[in-house]
Parts: structure tokens; sequence; C-alpha cells
């Protein structure tokens, strides 16, 4: 196990590209963009960049918020299509998640059974997420915090003291795993938390942003088994 996990008292994790990711979960399917006829790219900028009202719980819908984020892109992309983005999103999220388990899951039941609290902190509109209330590893969680259901996200301060209180516990005492999108890894790392950057799902998906989010993390694993020394 490593030091800084042997150490703390609570461990948070993020969700996306951490636990879980479509591409590393043999999910098949078209992505939303390849519906909408947009390309990947600029889809994924908007996402993640361009939302902040599903991402924030603003926009709870989910027909708007693929309309939303399509028409920045396109406005004259029809709501026939705009419709069946959204439907096919919403089966792809929940089908994922709600399978999520190994071998991820093993991990953290080591944590648990080594008395660490576990958590997790995550950007997510209401609709990505219906499915992780229905998967077999969202049982061994103590804590989950939702951006959308609190209306802060990562890196914003109060999304992670939020965590922080529903498990009582400080951040000197507590990890945060991810992958560093959205600057979590910053965030985490300014309020006083170890911070441990995996890349064992972004590097085949987004490798180029590897090196840009190094400097914020205490450590750094590409398989998650390591977490716990194997």
């Amino acid at each position: 196990m490593l030091d800084c996990i042997r150490k703390a008292e609570a461990v948070f994790f993020d969700l996306f590209h951490t636990l879980y990711s479509h591409r590393s979960s043999g999910v098949r399917g078209f992505g939303t963009s390849a519906i909408l006829g947009i390309p990947e790219d600029e889809w994924n900028r908007l996402l993640f960049h361009g939302s902040e009202a599903r991402a924030k719980g603003y926009v709870t819908d989910k027909y708007e918020i693929i309309r939303q984020i399509a028409h920045q892109v396109d406005p004259s992309i029809p709501e026939s299509k705009i419709r069946e983005a959204a439907d096919y999103r919403e089966s792809r999220f929940y089908e994922g998640l709600a399978s999520l388990d190994a071998p991820k899951s093993h991990v953290i039941r080591e944590l648990k059974m080594h008395g660490k609290k576990i958590g997790l902190i995550s950007n997510a509109d209401a609709v990505e997420v219906k499915g992780w209330f229905v998967s077999p590893i969202s049982r061994l969680f103590d804590s989950v915090i939702f951006s959308y259901a609190v209306g802060h996200v990562k890196p914003e301060p109060e999304i992670y003291r939020l965590a922080l209180d529903s498990l009582g516990v400080s951040p000197e005492s507590s990890v945060f795993v991810g992958d560093g999108g959205s600057d979590e890894l910053i965030g985490a790392k300014k309020l006083g938390f170890t911070t441990i950057l995996t890349t064992e799902i972004i590097r085949d998906v987004w490798p180029e942003y590897i090196p840009e989010r190094l400097p914020y993390a205490d450590y750094v694993i590409d398989r998650f088994e390591q977490l716990i020394g194997l």
C-alpha cells in the first residue's frame, strides 16, 4: 500500500476517467457527438468547459442538456437528432455504470478493510450518473458528492469541503485520487489533500494531458492496483 494511503483517514475518488470510462469499459456504441454530427474534440470541449448549467444542476432535463451544448456548435441540428442523442447517451451511461464493479472494487474493498473512509467527488450531470446508484461498486462508498446535486464543481473549494464534512475528516488526513480533469488535482492540493494522479485510463484516451497534470500530483500511478501495492 502506498505510504500516503496507509497514513490517510479517508480516500476520495473522482469517477469519470478514474473509476470509469466508456472507452475502457467495453460499452459498445457510438459517442453522442457522432449522432449529432459534431466533431468529437469540439463536443468534448463544450461538455467539459461550456456546459456549467448541467454540471451544477441548473439544467437536469436530458434533452435540454444536449440541446444547449449542440446548438452552441450548430443551431440547425434538428430536434429529432437532439432527442435521439439524449436517449442514447442516457442508456449508454446507465449501462456502463450499472455494471461497474471489478477489478477496481477489489482495491476499494481492501482500503475499507484497512479502516479507510471512502468518498466520491465527481463533476456530473443528473443524467450521466443514474446507473451509479444501482452499480455494485457504489455500495462501497461512505460518501458520494455529485456536482449537479450540490451546485458546485471541481476545482471549486466548496465541493471538496462538502465531501470532507460528509466524512468528518480534514484535507490533511485525506487523499484525492483522479485523472486530473477539470483541474481537480489543483483544487484538492490547494486545500491540503495529498493528490494521486492515475493515468490508467487517460494514457489511452488523452495522453497529451498527462504532462500538464503532473505538477499537481504528489504521487502518480498507472494501474489502480498500485494504491494497495499490487
